[in-house]
C-alpha cells in the first residue's frame, strides 16, 4: 500500500507539473507554443487516466474493505 501511495503522489506531482506548463503556453501566443500545448494536453490526458484508474483499481477498494469505518466511509465518497 505504500508503494502506491507513493506512485500516486508522484502522479500528483506530474499532473501538476504538466497544468503548470500548459497554462504558462497558454499565457503566450504562438504556433510552436500551441504545438507544445496540443503535446502536453495529450501527456495530461493519459497521465490521468491511468492516474484514475489506479485508484479505481488498487486504492480505493482497499480503502472500502477497511475494517475502520472512517476509512471505510472515506472509501465509499470517492469510489462510486
Amino acid at each position: 500500500m505504500n508503494q502506491l501511495i507513493t506512485q500516486l503522489r508522484e502522479e500528483h506531482v506530474e499532473i501538476t507539473r504538466l497544468l503548470d506548463a500548459m497554462a504558462e503556453i497558454c499565457e503566450k501566443d504562438n504556433e510552436t507554443e500551441g504545438k507544445a500545448f496540443i503535446e502536453d494536453m495529450v501527456e495530461l490526458k493519459k497521465v490521468l487516466v491511468a492516474h484514475l484508474d489506479l485508484e479505481d483499481k488498487l486504492l480505493y477498494p482497499k480503502l472500502i474493505s477497511s475494517q475502520d469505518s472512517e476509512i471505510k466511509k472515506l472509501g465509499k465518497n470517492f469510489f462510486k
